[in-house]
């Protein structure tokens, strides 16, 4: 049997339409090698790692969640007890009041010219989102013989970067 890889400019598990089937040498994974095989450690170390990962992300969303209820407990009980301040362990815990503020999404031209007309529009930033911008640039390409079109190339920097993909075989 022989293994292909399938290789475009897609993104991770997506093929291209039009991709390329490269034949590799070697057996499938299922088929046999070695333990010693320095590929399939690094695959192993690299599933092992995947998967540390993934449980210290869990672990630290559990941390900050539960972060957050004490805060919220401490906060009520210095209010409660009009206390302003607690020193404790070498440590100064105080209240503080922070103002958080967001432009309405469907009001945001209107937010935008009354920020101009009253002249703080320095805090309006244009933005592109990379990702999107990356979509549309291989979009480009792909009409484009898979070269970067013209008017594109002063002003956009491409970048390949080659990775492990890992799934359910």
């Amino acid at each position: 049997m022989r293994f292909f890889m399938k290789r475009g400019l897609a993104g991770p598990g997506r093929a291209r339409k039009d991709a390329e089937e490269i034949p590799m040498d070697g057996t499938r994974p299922e088929e046999g090698g070695t333990e010693n095989d320095p590929m399939r450690k690094e695959a192993e170390l690299l599933v092992q790692l995947r998967s540390e990962k993934s449980d210290l992300k869990d672990q630290l969303e559990s941390i900050k969640a539960r972060m957050e209820e004490v805060d919220q407990s401490l906060v009520d009980l210095m209010v409660q007890t009009d206390t302003k301040e607690l020193i404790h362990r070498g440590k100064l815990f105080y209240l503080t009041t922070s103002i958080r503020a967001s432009g309405k999404a469907e009001r945001r031209e209107e937010l935008y010219a009354a920020l101009r007309a009253n002249g703080a529009g320095d805090l309006i930033v244009e933005t592109v989102n990379s990702n999107r911008l990356a979509g549309f640039v291989r979009k480009k390409m792909a009409e484009n013989g898979d070269q970067l079109p013209d008017w594109l190339e002063p002003v956009v920097t491409v970048t390949e970067k080659q990775t492990i993909g890992v799934r359910k075989a």
